[in-house]
């Protein structure tokens, strides 16, 4: 009898252990796996954008969307010692909030 009642409890004090870890490892497996997605979507819109900037001399400025988040590409001047460059940034949107950026440097004026 005491056999069964310290393996019961041993099963309800290790299977929420069990539950739980489960849950974390799948829940940063899908962080990991969305992070991975807006990364590569944003690499390649910005890599996209330099082509359209070669070809055109105007960058893609397009918002994209997907299925749970949307890319949007923005265009500035900046000055960098007396040379006026053109930036570009990639900005990855979820939820109307900023998840990614990236930037890089197009060319001079």
């Amino acid at each position: 009898m005491s056999d069964s009642i310290i393996a019961i409890s041993v099963i309800c004090i290790v299977l929420p252990i069990i539950y739980f870890l489960s849950y974390t490892v799948i829940y940063d497996i899908y962080e990991v796996k969305c992070k991975d997605t807006y990364l590569q979507a944003a690499i390649s819109y910005t890599e996209r954008g330099k082509m359209y900037y070669k070809n055109n001399k105007k960058p893609l400025l397009d918002r994209v969307e997907y299925r749970d988040f949307y890319i949007q590409g923005t265009v500035s001047t900046d000055m960098v010692n007396t040379v006026r460059v053109v930036n570009y940034r990639v900005g990855v949107y979820k939820n109307e909030q900023e998840v990614y950026e990236l930037s890089t440097l197009l060319g001079t004026i």
